[in-house]
């Protein structure tokens, strides 16, 4: 599981947090998203590449959607994917194995961290690592993002 995307001051009143479970499609064995998990103040969700969605630990049925009983925050299923939205303006559009989108407003921009990279930072400081080294490993930077209270590998 990684850290996707992230406001990186924690007690910010725009903070969220989003991670992405990845593993092998069935059909051709390549890598993709197949779960997304957003944090926000007040609101843990998640969303499976089937388009199944929970929030706070309970399961939306289709008839809930759009989803807006949690103040600021916006939730829609549609057969072209599952679209989230709070009110700071931070997007998220799942569409399944591989297809995702997160749009944040330029108001966001230096305060982001996580494997997506740091949203206007220069291309010499996109490979941020969370103890706030730049490096040149990709390896060594995805594995930096790995989401601490989900992972079980030993570095």
């Amino acid at each position: 599981m990684y850290v996707l995307a992230s406001v990186c001051n924690e007690s910010a009143p725009t903070w969220f947090r989003a991670l992405a479970q990845f593993s092998p499609c069935i059909e051709d064995g390549k890598l993709g998203i197949s779960a997304l998990f957003i944090q926000f103040d007040g609101a843990f969700i998640a969303v499976t590449a089937e388009g199944n969605v929970w929030v706070n630990g309970h399961r939306l049925n289709r008839g809930q959607f759009p989803f807006t009983d949690i103040p600021g925050l916006s939730i829609v299923a549609e057969a072209n994917g599952v679209f989230v939205e709070n009110s700071a303006g931070v997007r998220f559009l799942f569409r399944g194995l591989g297809e995702l989108t997160v749009t944040v407003p330029r108001s966001f921009m230096k305060q982001m961290c996580g494997s997506c990279g740091v949203f206007g930072a220069s291309y010499a400081g996109e490979l941020l690592m969370p103890d706030g080294l730049v490096t040149s490993d990709i390896q060594r930077f995805l594995r930096g993002w790995l989401a601490p209270e989900f992972t079980s590998c030993l570095n």
